[in-house]
């Protein structure tokens, strides 16, 4: 099977290997562009640091005035597995989504403690809204996601490449949501909606749902890297040569 990644690149490459693990054909066509802002921190230190992407960890990692002796509280185990290789010592994972991630901050830390939360831009309002009342609480924005303006050659072949199956997978509503505007703008929106669509959560899966797609499986872990593993039950169910049993972690 035909699986188009619509990650940014340098996370797609990573994705694309699981897919070739399991025996499939990876199409990379990013949608998201990473951009640094460059935006500095505050001066007074925090006493934890809140990410939500290992996009924020990697906008940090060479702030040599940020103490990696503070807590990092990382969204998920992508997140935590980012802040680790940047240095710091204490990782909480929180579990996959911002309101476990709110828990988990309650329960470790008092209330009136300062917390460094390193943000994107867009993003949703969760986890400000959960922390803000009892924390002190820095929000810094130090990367922006830029959306593709067209989609990209590769997608508009492989959505135009007839009746043979291709599935897409959605790190993020955010890319779910330009996935199903550029396709419609390109004129392959009802190949669009045909295909089988991965998720990462059912918040990713609202736009598609609310396009009309027809199939859509959502992943039971809420990390963007656990996606190529839906493709196991897919290819049973249709028939397609089974994959291989071993999945990356």
């Amino acid at each position: 099977m035909r699986v188009l990644i619509t990650r940014p690149e340098a996370d797609a490459e990573r994705t694309a290997e699981r897919v070739r693990a399991l025996g499939h054909e990876p199409v990379l066509a990013p949608l998201i562009r990473i951009v640094p802002t460059g935006a500095a921190l505050p001066d007074v230190p925090p006493d934890a640091v809140l990410a939500t992407s290992r996009n924020a960890v990697a906008a940090i990692r060479g702030d040599a005035g940020l103490s990696r002796d503070v807590p990092l509280f990382a969204v998920g185990a992508e997140t935590a597995a980012a802040a680790r290789a940047a240095g710091f010592g204490r990782v909480v994972d929180g579990g996959g989504t911002a309101e476990r991630l709110a828990e988990a901050v309650g329960a470790a830390m008092p209330r009136g403690a300062r917390l460094l939360y390193v943000a994107g831009r867009p993003r949703k309002p969760h986890l400000e809204s959960a922390l803000s009342g009892a924390y002190v609480l820095d929000v810094v924005e130090v990367y922006r996601s830029e959306a593709a303006a067209t989609l990209p050659p590769d997608a508009r072949s492989l959505l135009g490449a007839g009746a043979d199956p291709v599935a897409v997978l959605h790190a993020s509503r955010n890319a779910a949501d330009v996935f199903i505007r550029l396709a419609d703008e390109a004129g392959a929106g009802e190949r669009a909606r045909a295909a089988l669509h991965l998720v990462v959560s059912e918040d990713a899966a609202e736009p598609l749902r609310r396009a009309g797609c027809r199939e859509i499986r959502v992943s039971p872990r809420p990390t963007p890297d656990a996606l190529p593993e839906l493709l196991q039950p897919l290819d049973a169910r249709r028939g397609g040569p089974a994959p291989n049993d071993h999945v990356e972690p």
